[in-house]
């Protein structure tokens, strides 16, 4: 059997259902980044450990390659090299006795800011996530803090963005754009019409240049 913590420490983490693997977790994620965080783009996203067993950490993703498994949030750079990691223990639960808060951030804001901590230079770097993570008040924040960054992002997650609605937009034509400038916050959100609406929010980029591109279509048979 192979330990990593002393379970007579148990009680004092009980807010912390990793707490088994916490120091494991921590090692690695310091050796990580030991030499820093030197690339300039960096993504964050959630990966799949394939796990068939029973285990209440272990979660299904419709869709993905790996369907079952223990579910990893991931700091990661462009060539793929990973700077900080973490385990999603499932939804926070308090019970009557812990004084515990829970946060009124959205989960995939928390994570992004949580993946973010060991970065010291946000100047230096542009973060990307999908729309998972993203959200209007993120943007803005990592603008305070310094970072740039961009990201797919959910309708109901634009503070009310003027941009055409869905079922209105996704009528016109492949390629058709919105945008809209948040000014005081320097957001800028935009919409175009693929195989379905897409919407991306940044809060450093522009639209311009404006080019177009070549899509290969299914022959009809």
């Amino acid at each position: 059997m192979i330990h990593f913590a002393d379970n007579n420490e148990a009680k004092s983490q009980k807010n912390d259902r990793a707490f088994k693997i916490r120091k494991l977790i921590t090692e690695m994620n310091a050796n990580f980044q030991e030499w820093g965080i030197f690339d300039k783009h960096l993504s964050i996203d959630e990966m799949m450990i394939r796990y068939y067993g029973h285990h209440y950490f272990k979660q299904y993703i419709k869709g993905k390659p790996i369907r079952f498994g223990y579910k990893m949030w991931a700091l990661c750079g462009s060539n793929g090299y990973c700077y900080n990691f973490d385990l999603y223990c499932g939804k926070e639960v308090v019970d009557a006795a812990s004084t515990m808060v829970l946060s009124k951030e959205l989960l995939g804001t928390r994570v992004v800011k949580k993946m973010l901590q060991p970065v010291t230079d946000p100047n230096s770097h542009i973060v990307y996530f999908d729309n998972f993570f993203n959200s209007y008040n993120l943007l803005v924040d990592l603008r305070k803090s310094g970072f740039r960054a961009t990201g797919t992002i959910r309708s109901d997650r634009i503070q009310h963005c003027p941009l055409e609605i869905d079922s209105t937009f996704k009528k016109t034509s492949r390629g058709s754009n919105d945008f809209y400038f948040d000014e005081k916050n320097k957001i800028t959100a935009v919409k175009w019409n693929d195989n379905k609406c897409v919407t991306l929010a940044t809060n450093f980029d522009i639209i311009e240049p404006l080019t177009s591109v070549s899509r290969r279509k299914k022959r009809k048979s």
